[in-house]
């Protein structure tokens, strides 16, 4: 399936509006009298990444011809996040079976893998 710019942008936008919602969930958690530091920096790393989604759906078409490596440079931030969630579990900071995370791990970078490469695609048609 090849990606458009108009998909991709309602891709950014859907996902930056469902994932504000677990980011202000894990923020208001770590920010309780029994709450976690790291919970309190993952949540505002996630309100970040959601919110350069937001960004990027809006101006995507721009953001292709003048600065695609702005495009890159979150998708893979987004991945860098997947990993250190994985590690999280893995270590038994974020409790979970961790079997299930890996697969929520493996789903995460493969569908952040294609969207880099779309987004490499479609810099060069630009």
């Amino acid at each position: 399936m090849k990606e458009t710019i108009r998909s991709l942008r309602a891709y950014f936008i859907v996902m930056g509006l469902i994932s504000l919602l677990p980011s202000f969930g894990v923020l208001a958690g770590g920010l309780k009298p029994q709450g976690n530091g790291a919970l309190v920096v993952g949540g505002i790393v996630g309100l970040g990444l959601s919110i350069m989604y937001l960004y990027m759906g809006v101006r995507l078409k721009s953001l292709l011809t003048n600065n695609p490596g702005f495009v890159k440079g979150v998708i893979l931030a987004v991945m860098a996040v997947i990993v250190v969630n994985f590690l999280f579990h893995m270590a038994g900071v974020e409790p979970g079976p961790l079997g299930a995370e890996a697969v929520i791990t493996g789903i995460g970078l493969l569908i952040n893998w294609y969207l880099l490469r779309n987004v490499s695609r479609l810099a060069g048609d630009s």
